[in-house]
């Protein structure tokens, strides 16, 4: 996992997420982009449950997912610091 306000490599992207909930089995369903211009509402994205830590996990927490070459490469909590 990347700290807060670490800067990232120059192909990573931090998106603004929102945990909906766990609705596969082993999978933590998250609105990714929510917030975001046209998409609004996000897009619903399932996301391995090991991928995402424990504290994280409950319905409406919002976090970072940090993608990079289109992959998943960490997640991260949003804080007062890291807020965008």
């Amino acid at each position: 996992m990347t700290r807060p306000n670490q800067p990232l490599k120059p192909e990573a992207s931090r998106v603004r997420s929102r945990v909906i909930g766990c609705l596969e089995d082993g999978f933590i369903t998250v609105l990714m982009g929510a917030g975001y211009g046209q998409l609004d509402g996000g897009v619903p994205t399932p996301i391995p449950a090991a991928r995402i830590p424990p504290h994280l996990r409950m319905p409406n927490t919002e976090l970072y997912l940090i993608i990079q070459h289109g992959q998943i490469i960490s997640v991260e909590p949003v804080s007062d610091d890291n807020a965008a």
